[in-house]
């Protein structure tokens, strides 16, 4: 997101997102994918690429929240030697990756957010697990949005606006909210994947 508040001065900084893994328990049906071995070839991709840090921006898991599965999944990031970030998506259990990942610090009334800065670059992680942004999480968001006078950059696991999928227009859509909070004119770049694109949508908003 870019605030209009402030002089941007944006830290170049090589990110990498991978999301919906999607990891069963051994012996779960995936529906035919491998979907362990898809995510080692990713990782092995992504680890070709040499990126600053990596983001794991939720639905970690095949259908619930699975401590082995998580703990599968950390053992390969550890193994990386990447640094990443995890947030939860509705197919997670946020509790379980704080106690996994070492987050516990994060939790809040059983909800996984928080802010990081990495080269004086500031990073909001949020969680809808449960489909939406709870009061808690809200009332923070908007303290830390109440004196930005920098770029920020915020990852959430569902769309924030509208992406011409109608499964998850009908039900997710936050931008009115998370652009109220700003009070301002804001230009908000979304990068979404559906299931089979990608799409990179510029949208312009006045609240």
């Amino acid at each position: 997101m870019n605030s209009e508040r402030g002089t941007v001065n944006f830290q170049t900084m090589k990110l990498i997102q991978i999301t919906d893994l999607h990891v069963g328990k051994i012996g779960d049906d995936s529906y035919g994918v491998n979907v362990r071995q898809n995510f080692l070839d990713v990782l092995e991709a992504v680890k070709a690429e040499n990126p600053d840090r990596i983001v794991i921006s939720g639905d970690l898991c095949l259908h619930d929240g699975e401590p082995e599965v998580y703990e599968w999944i950390k053992g390969h990031l550890d193994k990386s030697g990447l640094p990443f970030d995890i947030i939860s998506g509705n197919h997670d259990n946020a509790a379980q990756i704080a106690e996994c990942f070492g987050l516990n610090e994060f939790l809040t009334d059983g909800q996984l957010f928080f802010k990081k800065k990495y080269d004086n670059q500031t990073f909001l992680f949020l969680d809808t697990t449960d489909y939406t942004l709870p009061e808690t999480q809200l009332i923070w968001l908007e303290k830390e949005l109440k004196n930005l006078n920098e770029e920020l950059i915020i990852f959430i696991h569902h769309p924030p606006v509208k992406s011409g999928v109608p499964f998850m227009d009908n039900k997710y859509f936050f931008i009115e909210l998370l652009c109220s909070l700003f009070k301002v004119t804001q230009t908000l770049k979304v990068n979404y994947t559906d299931q089979f694109i990608c799409r990179s949508l510029k949208v312009n908003y006045k609240v």
